[in-house]
């Protein structure tokens, strides 16, 4: 769960990313929508990795920063460092209409618990949880991934490799997706590859960008002959 300060951390940082895009499109109109459609506060899923206020913000620029780093490892190094943010920041855009808040109650386990089943003493604890609005009430213009390349084409003027990304970045997880020519999308389109490998990694896993720092700082400790407990 993220504090207001490190929501607020996270957007100013998104932010900075999104600034450093060097194409021509309408940035503080891009920012103006995100914060309408509560793009910082969303939840990047409902109840798995990232499900928190904030939590979609972070999770794009995980994916950003890991998908950098796959990109670092590319044999041929020809992969545009504006297409790499613009698809790491919004491969999710869809997200930010995407949960609302409820109230559930949840079993809680304590020895002062007033009730008691096979696991022990417990209570009902009213609790707050996501779940995915009626369609409805949401932004929809296919499944997920394609709603959130129509989303940001209203606002980046998107190359084909680029929409290519977004719209395949799922890979075929995704309920209902059905491209029978995925294989020879992905053959042509590695950015496709590396975002599905770094949204994935920072979903199920720890951010690359992570791992990259604790490189750093190991090799650092190691050239000044100091080792950390």
């Amino acid at each position: 769960m993220l504090q207001e300060e490190e929501i607020q951390f996270y957007r100013e940082k998104f932010i900075d990313i999104l600034n450093s895009i060097e194409i021509e499109f309408d940035k503080e109109g891009l920012i103006a929508y995100l914060d309408e459609k509560g793009f910082f506060t969303a939840p990047a899923t409902a109840t798995h990795s990232y499900a928190y206020d904030g939590g979609l913000c972070q999770h794009s620029i995980d994916v950003y920063e890991s998908l950098s780093t796959l990109c670092l490892l590319d044999a041929d190094g020809d992969l545009d460092p504006n297409s790499i943010k613009i698809v790491g920041l919004f491969h999710d855009l869809y997200k930010m209409n995407y949960y609302e808040k409820y109230t559930q109650n949840k079993k809680v386990y304590f020895e002062q618990g007033t009730k008691r089943d096979n696991l022990g003493k417990f209570d009902w604890i009213a609790s707050e949880a996501f779940k995915v609005k009626d369609a409805a009430d949401r932004i929809v213009y296919g499944d997920g991934a394609f709603t959130s390349y129509m989303l940001l084409s209203k606002f980046i003027p998107l190359t084909d490799y680029e929409s290519v990304a977004i719209v395949n970045h799922n890979c075929g997880m995704d309920n209902g997706y059905s491209n029978k020519d995925l294989g020879s999308i992905l053959s042509s389109n590695k950015l496709a590859i590396y975002l599905h490998c770094a949204d994935m990694i920072c979903t199920y896993n720890k951010p690359l960008q992570e791992y990259r720092t604790e490189c750093v700082e190991e090799e650092d400790e190691q050239d000044s002959g100091t080792t950390t407990e």
